[in-house]
Formats: structure tokens, C-alpha cells, sequence
């Protein structure tokens, strides 16, 4: 492998963005023959010119643009590398990934819980498609993830999962839409907004409907459970939400409860890899959450 000295690229890096090696040496307190001649052992090491002479000024070549954007990269890296690392020093990171149907107001009551606990933290949240938190997980960009899908056979590579917490549903709406609402009679034609086709929560609504022998009318389909609560609110439509969350839909949101939607329930569950439950964050919130038993099929 070839090794590139850094020391030269910053000095070819600084000459490049100030303009002149006079402007560099001035910046970096080194002689202009210094500068020089580190840039000279750079051209060499590389093989070609990084500047040329147009006069009394110093242009890239080709290969010096080249150069100077992936120096640009690096030194931003290395810039960025330092300050997280001196954040992470400084406070302790949890870095949480929510798939896309994981209700946010759920996920707050998982995660508050956590900060009730003495010593500092801060907490950073992604949102993405379960398969690509999950690729960021197993590339240590995250610390865990939460998600409603259906378990699934753990495989060779790949982060384990554990069931957390079994979450009933409820129906909820603004008041103007449950008026005169005969629950579950009434939905048939109501207006509904539903998950997105192929998530957990989607086919225990239709799993219900059916049951039920309902049809409401989807007047949206939202991957976003934040956007479909503002949606509830402003009475585009019915909501179907987390029943350990009636009171604060009732209360910060303005929903009325309308019914209980029987065998309803998704699982959460909590991706992480072995190595990562030992961030004692992880250990907080699998000890600060009460969890029902696991489905018989489940395993971590």
C-alpha cells in the first residue's frame, strides 16, 4: 500500500486555499522555501505538477483540483472525527434508529425514560426503512433500532433483534368526525388514514375490517405515524394509534377515543448487535421497559 504524508497535503491543501505560498506561510508560521519544497516531495510522491505558473500566480492543474477535493474530504473528516470525539467525551451519545411506522409518541415514552437516570446523554434519532437502519446498525453508525415489523429469522451477519413490548391499538379522531359515531358500525364508509401497504400495522387493520365486516374509505396512506396524528387532528380522517397513548392524544392533540380495535397489536422490537448492548444507554431502556412475555415464535 501507498502511504501519503499528510503533512505535505495540508501544506499543498493550505497553499491552494489561500491563494500563494506567501499567504501560507504567514498562516502556517513556516518559511516559503519550506512550503516549497514539502510541495515538491507531494508532486513527486504523486507523479505529476499539483500547481503551474501563470505569471506571479499559482494555478491547480488538473491533477492539483483533483488533489485539492479530496483534501478538502479528508481534513473535513479529520475535523469532524475531533469534535465528535470530543462530544462523545464530553456527553455520552445514543444513537437510535425508528423505522418508518414506529410512532413517535411511543418511541418518546421508550426513550424518556432514559433521561430520569443520573449522568448526561444525547440522544440522536434517524428515521429510514427498517432494512437500511439495519445496515446502519451493523455498520456501527447506530446504536440500536426500533421497529414494528414482524420477527424474523435472525441471519448469519446480520444485527439480532429482542420483543419489547407487545403495543394494543385504539381508533382515534377529532370530535367533529366521531359525532354520532357507532364504533365499530360506523366505519363502514368512514374515513380512514391507513399505514402504507406491506407494514405490520396495515395488515392487522385490514385483519380487523375484515373481521368486522367493515369497509372505511383510506383517504390516506402515510409511512410517517407523526404526520397522520396532524393529519387526525385537522379531521382529514380516523387514526389508529397506540391505546397506552389515549390520554395524550386526548389531551395535546384534541382526539377522542372511539373504540378499541380487539387484536390489533404489533410487536416493537429492538434491534442491536451483541457488542452494542453493552452501551449503557441499551441497558437503561431494555431495564427501564417493562416488557410482556415474547411471542412463542420470538427469539433474540
Amino acid at each position: 500500500m501507498r502511504w501519503l504524508n499528510y503533512h505535505h497535503l495540508f501544506y499543498f491543501w493550505t497553499v491552494a486555499r489561500t491563494g500563494s505560498i506567501a499567504a501560507a506561510s504567514r498562516e502556517l508560521y513556516l518559511s516559503q522555501p519550506a512550503i516549497s519544497t514539502q510541495i515538491k516531495s507531494l508532486e513527486e510522491q504523486l507523479g505529476t505538477p499539483l500547481f503551474e505558473r501563470r505569471g506571479r500566480t499559482l494555478v491547480l492543474t488538473e491533477a492539483g483540483r483533483k488533489a485539492h477535493d479530496y483534501a478538502e474530504q479528508i481534513f473535513r473528516l479529520g475535523h469532524e472525527l475531533c469534535e465528535s470525539l470530543s462530544a462523545s467525551a464530553a456527553q455520552p451519545r445514543l444513537r437510535v434508529g425508528l423505522g418508518p411506522m414506529t410512532s413517535k409518541l411511543l418511541a418518546s415514552h421508550l426513550l424518556g425514560p432514559m433521561y430520569a437516570q443520573p449522568g448526561p446523554l444525547l440522544l440522536e434519532c434517524r428515521e429510514a426503512p427498517t432494512d437500511i437502519l439495519l445496515s446502519m446498525l451493523a455498520a456501527r453508525e447506530l446504536d440500536l433500532v426500533l421497529a414494528d415489523d414482524d420477527p424474523r429469522p435472525n441471519t448469519v451477519g446480520t444485527p439480532e433483534w429482542e420483543f419489547l413490548r407487545r403495543v394494543d391499538f385504539g381508533l382515534f379522531g377529532a370530535p367533529a368526525l366521531l359525532e354520532s359515531f357507532e364504533f365499530p358500525r360506523s366505519l363502514q364508509g368512514a374515513p380512514m388514514l391507513m399505514p402504507t401497504p406491506g407494514s405490520a400495522l396495515r395488515d392487522r387493520l385490514s385483519e380487523f375490517f375484515r373481521a368486522h365486516d367493515v369497509s372505511p374509505k383510506v383517504v390516506a396512506e402515510c409511512e410517517d405515524g407523526a404526520l397522520m396524528v396532524e393529519l387526525a387532528r385537522c379531521g382529514v380522517g380516523l387514526l389508529a394509534a397506540p391505546a397506552e397513548l389515549r390520554a395524550t392524544l386526548q389531551s395535546v392533540h384534541g382526539l377522542r377515543w372511539a373504540g378499541p380495535l380487539d387484536a390489533v397489536q404489533v410487536n416493537v422490537l429492538l434491534h442491536s448487535t451483541r457488542a452494542q448492548r453493552s452501551h449503557p444507554a441499551v441497558e437503561r431502556l431494555l431495564k427501564s421497559t417493562a416488557r410482556a412475555p415474547a411471542p412463542a415464535h420470538a427469539a433474540g
